[in-house]
């Protein structure tokens, strides 16, 4: 069990708690909701204010989601610490290649596993005889290279068949999340946690057949969006917006028939409409999924060539 947490206010009055390195803090957002930030900081939390802090990615309704929050955090260094993950120097670093760029971070999770980060993006780098291990139906195709790395991520490496000698890249937006589900042993209870709403989220088809588990549309965006263009299929859904210069608190929209299809592709002609700016907000918020509808019967179509870009919107 993590070591028992101490609760102070900020100089704004928050609830807040340190946890090592971070400072996280229970704040009231626009909308009326609570949420917990964080700051990097040395100070102690009652001198910080909102400003020093940034989001989380933790929803805390009130002070007891709030103290499990950092309470779960606490935890998550104290098993990552456990799981005695190797950190990579950088000559090591300095032979490593990426999609992502060359790696100036990394850590070595076992054999055959690592993870990289470069200065604009990163994930994991995994050997072939590891990466079989992972489903087929969301694993990455191990053909890759990344450099003279066999040595360190796998002592054995040259015993193995040439063709085990390949690697798999996993970017860090969702594709870790599979790592994690397949080698849960190497992830802490809040990484594990993470990837399951990762991965329910950007892969509920893959995670409904791999794990017999349904995923509620209300947990997924691929199943939000999916849901939104079956309402809405044959209407004109806007694919871009700009404010008009032409007519303060309008916004000109660009729409076509269905919108985007699932690989971003637009097809047909597209139409062009001013709406007003605060409909058109509403409307991406109400869909659910951040698109706006047109109505054909009220929205006010209009010519491209009379409203020239400006400022997106």
């Amino acid at each position: 069990m993590a070591a028992a947490i101490n609760l102070v206010r900020t100089a704004d009055g928050d609830l807040a708690a340190r946890v090592e390195h971070l400072v996280f803090a229970l704040m009231p957002m626009r909308d009326g909701s609570l949420r917990t930030q964080s700051a990097y900081s040395p100070k102690d939390p009652s001198e910080l204010k909102r400003s020093d802090f940034f989001a989380s990615g933790l929803n805390a309704a009130n002070e007891n989601d709030f103290l499990a929050d950092v309470e779960g955090y606490a935890l998550h260094l104290q098993q990552q610490r456990a799981l005695g993950r190797q950190t990579l120097s950088q000559s090591d670093l300095r032979m490593w290649t990426s999609p992502w760029g060359r790696p100036d971070h990394g850590s070595k999770y076992a054999i055959g596993i690592a993870s990289v980060s470069t200065p604009g993006h990163g994930g994991f780098i995994v050997m072939h005889h590891q990466n079989e291990l992972i489903d087929a139906r969301w694993r990455t195709k191990a053909d890759g290279y990344a450099g003279p790395i066999e040595d360190i991520l796998d002592p054995e490496w040259r015993s193995r068949p040439a063709d085990l000698q390949n690697v798999a890249f996993y970017e860090e937006d969702q594709q870790w999340a599979i790592v994690a589900v397949s080698f849960p042993e190497l992830f802490t209870d809040y990484e594990k946690a993470c990837a399951r709403r990762t991965l329910m989220d950007a892969y509920p088809d893959e995670w409904e057949a791999i794990f017999g588990e349904a995923v509620p549309v209300e947990l997924s965006s691929v199943l939000r969006l999916r849901a939104f263009h079956a309402t809405n299929k044959g209407r004109w859904i806007v694919t871009s917006a700009i404010h008009s210069k032409d007519e303060p608190g309008f916004t000109f929209v660009t729409a076509y028939r269905n919108g985007r299809d699932r690989r971003g592709r637009t097809h047909g002609t597209a139409r062009h409409f001013l709406l007003p700016s605060t409909e058109y907000i509403q409307r991406q918020r109400d869909s659910g999924v951040g698109h706006a509808v047109i109505d054909e019967r009220s929205d006010r179509q209009v010519d491209a060539s009379g409203h020239p870009l400006s400022v997106a919107a």
